[in-house]
């Protein structure tokens, strides 16, 4: 069985939140995710060996497939618009790779394909080779999950709202006087106020 997850930190060095996928026997061991972006990896890895009790992590939902698993994940990334969002850990979106500005400011992010690329992909895809593999020449099945998988569930909202509490009740939050985003007050600090993106 595979499930997706957030990961919720209670301390001060990483944002608070994290979403993923693995197997619900993961996660019943004690897993709370893996994060590799530069900016993070190292402070996940020491936070979770000398803090372990700053982690909570909580199945948002289960699958019988991998994929399904995969789409579902991707499809809470993107919502969340996580490598952009200082209240998440992940700075990009698993199936995709890393979009943040940090990670690779050389990147396709802001930017589009020429006419000339989108010719040189869509041949690539349809044509008889890939890579160094060759295609089986069966169409390929329209993947339906993912965008269109339903909203939120009651349970999916339950863990979402446990998730934003503390130890000892909801967080404290405020609100940046420079672009108006509410939330915690640590995480608010670091990230907005003197620090926000819009000054």
């Amino acid at each position: 069985m595979y499930v997706v997850y957030v990961t919720c930190y209670r301390g001060n060095r990483l944002p608070p939140f994290y979403i993923g996928y693995t197997s619900e026997f993961q996660v019943s061991k004690g897993y709370n995710g893996t994060v590799k972006s530069e900016r993070y990896k190292a402070i996940w890895r020491q936070e979770r060996v000398s803090h372990p009790e700053l982690f909570k992590t909580i199945i948002l939902s289960r699958h019988s497939t991998k994929d399904e698993a995969l789409a579902r994940e991707e499809f809470l990334q993107r919502f969340f618009d996580v490598p952009n969002n200082p209240m998440y850990v992940n700075m990009a979106i698993a199936r995709v790779g890393f979009r943040g500005a940090n990670e690779h400011p050389k990147g396709m992010l802001n930017k589009h394909h020429t006419m000339e690329s989108k010719e040189k992909i869509r041949k690539t895809s349809t044509g008889k080779k890939r890579g160094k593999y060759k295609s089986s020449g069966k169409p390929r099945k329209k993947r339906t999950i993912g965008w269109k998988l339903a909203p939120f569930t009651d349970a999916h909202r339950l863990a979402l709202s446990i998730s934003h509490r503390g130890p000892r009740g909801p967080y404290k939050t405020t609100v940046c006087p420079h672009c108006g985003l509410k939330g915690g007050v640590s995480n608010l600090k670091r990230f907005h106020f003197d620090n926000c993106k819009t000054l």
